[in-house]
């Protein structure tokens, strides 16, 4: 039967190996972000004592731990000026995700938008 101390040093082999890994599964992830909590480590501290890459460490937290939702704050319009008649109206400028950005002009149709952008969006670059 191993000591206690043989255990111990099998458990941080075995968390030093999850991390060498070069791909972890959720579990992994949780069980490295687990450690870390405990640690009460800063994300920087943390990855350089075990090797690893903070992005990495930080990318994980926010792929597994829920984010909390947008929060929406009633508006009100107060005044509003009328544009001048010679004056060309702006584009509207969508930005997609990856930031990607559509410029827009006036008078634009829906329809032809609604399906650039499913386009856009399904590069997937």
């Amino acid at each position: 039967m191993p000591s206690r101390s043989q255990r111990q040093s099998g458990t941080k082999r075995s968390l030093a190996t999850l991390i060498a890994n070069r791909y972890w599964r959720a579990v992994d992830a949780e069980r490295v972000l687990a450690t870390w909590r405990r640690s009460g480590r800063t994300a920087a501290a943390f990855a350089r004592e075990h090797g690893l890459s903070t992005a990495r460490l930080l990318r994980w937290r926010a792929r597994l731990e829920p984010s909390a939702p947008p929060v929406f704050h009633p508006v009100r319009v107060v005044g509003r000026e009328r544009p001048s008649t010679t004056a060309r109206p702006e584009p509207l400028e969508l930005e997609l995700r990856g930031g990607r950005r559509i410029r827009v002009p006036a008078g634009f149709d829906p329809a032809l938008l609604a399906e650039l952008v499913r386009t856009v969006e399904g590069w997937g670059c």
